[in-house]
Order: C-alpha cells, then sequence, then structure tokens
C-alpha cells in the first residue's frame, strides 16, 4: 500500500522546465514509508475495542496495549466503544484519521455482521487494512451440571427423544455462538430453542444457575467452572483439540460433522494507513506475541497466540466472511 502523502506528477511541457523538483517529489515519495515508520509512533494511539470493560476482546486488548507502550514508549489508550454488535467502533475508526494513531481491535463478530445488517455503515475490507489475527479462542458446546447427558451424543439423542424441549443459550442474537449453535441443531435436524443472552457472562450464569441446559460459547466463559463439574465441556468447534483445552474432543472426531470454527481476535486501521506503520505494527506485536510471558497471560485469558501477516490476516477475513454469510443466508439468520 502506498502512502497516503504521496503526490501525483502531472503531464505537460514541463520536462526542460522541472526536471529537478519533479525529481526530488518522486525520491520524497519512495522515501515516505519509510520515514513513516522512523517517526510512528510519536504520539499516543488509541486502541478502539467493540465491547465492553472485562470482555474477552477487551482483556485481549489491554494485554496488546501495555506491549505496544512498553515497546514504543508512547501511551496507548484503549477506548472501550461497545454497541450494535461492535458495528458502533467499527464505524468510529473506519472514518478516522489513517495515521496509524487509531487502531480498531475486532472479533468474529467483525465478518458475521456482514451478512446480518442489510445496511453495514462500512464494509470490513475496503475501510479497513488488516494488520494481523492476535489469537483465537475455542468455542465451546458446554452443558449445566443438572443436565440429563454428560456428552454431545447424549445431548443430540435427548434431543431426537423428545423434540421441542432442548433449549440453549448464547452470547447474543446473530452472533457465532448463535450462528454455530443454529448450524449444529441443523446438521442434526434437532428441534431447539434458541435462548440469546446480552452477553456470554449473563448466558454462562443462567447455565450455572440450570435455567438452561446447553450453552454455545468461547471457551474462557466456562473454562473457570469444569474442573469442579459446575459445567461440563461436551465439544469444541475446531479441526483439531484445543492446546487450551485438550481433554475436550471436537464435534468432528465425535463423528458429528466438519463443524471447525473458532473465535479470533484480529487488530485492523482505517484504509489508507501507510504500509510502513502496518509492518511495524504487526512486526512489533508479532514478537510480543511469540515471548513466553504475554503467551501466558493471553492463555490465562483462554486465548492462543496465532499472530500472522496483513496479507494472510486479508485472506482469513474474506473466508470469513463468506463463511458466515452463506451460513446466515442457508439458516435465515435475521436479527429481532
Amino acid at each position: 500500500m502506498s502512502s497516503a502523502n504521496s503526490s501525483t506528477l502531472h503531464s505537460g511541457n514541463w520536462f526542460n522546465r522541472a526536471l529537478v523538483p519533479s525529481l526530488a517529489t518522486i525520491l520524497i515519495c519512495a522515501a515516505a514509508p519509510q520515514s513513516h515508520a522512523q517517526e510512528y509512533p510519536s504520539k499516543p494511539i488509541h486502541l478502539v475495542v467493540s465491547f465492553p470493560p472485562g470482555a474477552g476482546t477487551d482483556l485481549v486488548a489491554r494485554v496488546i496495549a501495555q506491549e505496544m507502550q512498553t515497546a514504543w514508549g508512547q501511551q496507548v489508550i484503549v477506548e472501550n466503544k461497545p454497541g450494535a454488535a461492535g458495528n458502533i467502533a467499527a464505524e468510529l475508526v473506519g472514518r478516522a484519521a489513517a495515521d496509524g494513531y487509531t487502531l480498531l481491535l475486532v472479533n468474529s463478530t467483525f465478518t458475521a455482521n456482514v451478512g446480518l445488517f442489510p445496511n453495514l455503515p462500512f464494509n470490513p475490507l475496503k475501510d479497513f487494512v488488516p494488520v494481523m489475527r492476535l489469537g483465537s479462542s475455542p468455542m465451546v458446546i458446554a452443558a449445566a451440571a443438572n443436565a440429563p447427558f454428560d456428552t454431545l451424543a447424549g445431548m443430540v439423542a435427548a434431543a431426537k427423544a423428545k423434540p421441542g424441549t432442548l433449549s440453549y443459550a448464547s452470547c447474543g442474537n446473530g452472533g457465532p455462538p448463535h450462528i454455530i449453535g443454529e448450524q449444529f441443531m441443523r446438521l442434526h435436524g434437532l428441534d431447539a430453542a434458541h435462548i440469546p443472552y446480552k452477553g456470554c457472562g449473563p448466558a454462562t450464569n443462567d447455565v450455572l444457575g440450570g435455567q438452561v441446559p446447553v450453552l454455545f460459547t468461547n471457551y474462557s466463559s466456562t473454562k473457570a467452572y469444569l474442573p469442579s463439574g459446575r459445567l461440563k465441556a461436551l465439544a469444541v468447534t475446531l479441526p483439531q483439540r484445543s492446546s487450551l483445552a485438550p481433554e475436550v474432543p471436537t464435534v468432528k472426531e465425535l463423528g458429528f460433522g466438519d463443524i471447525s470454527t473458532d473465535l479470533w481476535f484480529g487488530l485492523v486501521a482505517p484504509a489508507g494507513t501507510p504500509a510502513a506503520i502496518i509492518e511495524k505494527l504487526n512486526t512489533g506485536i508479532a514478537s510480543a506475541l511469540n515471548t513466553p510471558s504475554v503467551k501466558d497471560k493471553l492463555m490465562n485469558q483462554a486465548v492462543e497466540p496465532q499472530p500472522d501477516t496483513s496479507a494472510e490476516f486479508t485472506r482469513f477475513l474474506k473466508q470469513e466472511i463468506a463463511m458466515y454469510t452463506k451460513l446466515i443466508k442457508e439458516l435465515n439468520i435475521k436479527l429481532d
């Protein structure tokens, strides 16, 4: 990506009169990316989070912010702008100056929202430049301690034995856990009622209390309750078992379909942000993610670091948008 400050040379009868200034302009343009990289950051960076304080996305943002601040000696201010499934924060950052000083930390809803909102006020690919994928957390299917089944096979059997009696909770209507929950139910012909909550915390609390028997959510919401048996992990929706929860089988290995979706976190910047700044952000944060201390901090939050390049993250976002848009249409999922 070329620098936002690049100049354009205009044609005309100028060759003899303005050759030296034009060459100087060309050299300045060519040197601009290097200049951006050397100067950045020279003032505080605002890291906008699309969910409230204490949420998983916020916790990841604060780990990353601290590492950026330590590495570069500039304050990194985490700003929580929750609302509209993350769209308020995304629209705000999408309109910000493309100078690397306003960044957006996103999660899987960033791509799922494309199929949910017919009049989305931004385009995730055109209005932003992907910096990197930061990491992911497994999506888990969990059951309440008082649920009359301890395995995924038991859940399916119970739902088929008494159609219309099974219900499951998710973190919100139209969120990735809801979409994957509906995908699973449709795949196995299960008549189950979806109960959406305003956040993973409230959903988990009601399943802990036995009001709802099944929960589709992120692993971080459940891990504290699994060792004691207050929640029972039935499966994770990953291609293979997670290093965060190696004891929990995958949906695929249990023979219940190739449902392979995690809940990821990533960093994006406004479109037009100079390539040199994107590269510096990517390189610096990737280096931090590969250090044992940062790995430990994120793993304690049930997030496995998975740094990649801007190009790789771009391809990943395109795949996620296509997948979620297809599922939302096939499952006829609509916002209330």
